[in-house]
């Protein structure tokens, strides 16, 4: 048993980390609906990352600064060094939902080629 509360997409993330360090951006879809994932998305793509894997490849960080009751992005450094912060409250707009980019990873095993597809880093879907 993990110890306390562990979301799945953590879970995800350490144990996909080593076939993600190899895979490459394949394809892109925009979101449909504001969920969690939606918001996070959204908080690093306004900071101009990909996403949370994007951002801790560049900036080389482990952890990224939460609000603790809600799980969403609180801070993220832009490539320009400059900071954005953001409140403990939704901050994406019902108009900027299309806006929000969910991307298709693919890597290459011995096997033969594998897709997954990380909604906001890894949180739900699984091919």
């Amino acid at each position: 048993m993990l110890p306390g509360p562990v979301r799945l997409s953590s879970f995800i993330k350490m144990s996909c980390a080593s076939y993600l360090r190899s895979a490459r951006p394949k394809a892109m879809s925009r979101a449909k609906q504001w969920t969690d994932e939606v918001e996070n998305l959204y908080r690093f793509q306004q900071a101009g990352y990909r996403d949370e894997l994007e951002y801790k490849q560049i900036k080389q960080v482990e952890m990224i600064d939460r609000w603790p009751e809600t799980g969403f992005v609180k801070k993220l450094q832009r490539r320009d060094n400059t900071f954005y912060y953001y409140n403990r409250k939704r901050e994406c707009e019902d108009k900027e939902i299309s806006d929000v980019r969910y991307t298709l990873f693919i890597w290459k095993s011995n096997q033969k080629n594998n897709v997954l597809q990380l909604r906001a880093s890894f949180s739900q879907n699984i091919l």
